[in-house]
């Protein structure tokens, strides 16, 4: 039985493919081609030559290849795209000290990440974005700040305050915090003080 060059002329075709779409990104300086489309690409000429075997009856190696390049695309559009900084890594806290400094949103990567806003009297309504990607969220907040919150975790547990306006020890008169609160993998924490 002679061997079919198939398989082998598919993965090289697949990784010339995924290597001029890496080139493209690094040459137009794009953010489209982040890693999950990049996969996707190579992915998608092993789905042709799958379709070629198929009718061929040849071919039957690159389904080895499909099966991780699959799931590597799929967990990869689910992480999204990643910013590897010095920034988005490792443990950050933000520490705001008045209504001002305030930033509209936080945002990290990979680590542990603190929203520290124990020492802000609000002086108007605010809106905070506060997200992270991989490992641990956490916001801090004093024991009267109005606040109304929305948490979400995609793959992993968020821990928040109840929903809806909650005034904490003095009630809900006052400027209200509204903070939408977001972690892909890991854990969410907003908790007072």
């Amino acid at each position: 039985r002679t061997h079919s060059p198939l398989t082998t002329l598919v993965i090289g075709l697949a990784t010339l493919a995924a290597a001029a779409a890496t080139a493209l990104a690094v040459a137009t300086g794009s953010d489209w081609p982040n890693p999950g489309r990049i996969g996707a690409v190579a992915l998608a000429v092993i789905g042709v030559g799958l379709l070629i075997g198929g009718f061929l009856r040849k071919g039957y190696g690159l389904l080895v290849v499909a099966g991780p390049l699959a799931g590597f695309v799929i967990l990869a559009s689910l992480v999204g795209s990643l910013d590897l900084n010095s920034e988005n890594m490792g443990d950050r806290t933000w520490v705001p000290l008045t209504a001002a400094d305030i930033d509209p949103a936080y945002s990290g990567g990979f680590g542990s990440f603190t929203l520290d806003l124990r020492n802000v009297t609000l002086t108007e309504d605010k809106t905070v974005d506060v997200s992270g990607q991989f490992g641990e969220v956490v916001v801090l907040l004093p024991p009267g700040m109005n606040v109304e919150n929305h948490c979400t975790a995609q793959f992993g547990d968020a821990q928040c305050l109840p929903d809806g306006l909650d005034g904490g020890a003095d009630g809900t008169d006052g400027h209200v915090l509204t903070l939408n609160a977001d972690i892909r993998f890991g854990s969410m924490e907003v908790r007072r003080g």
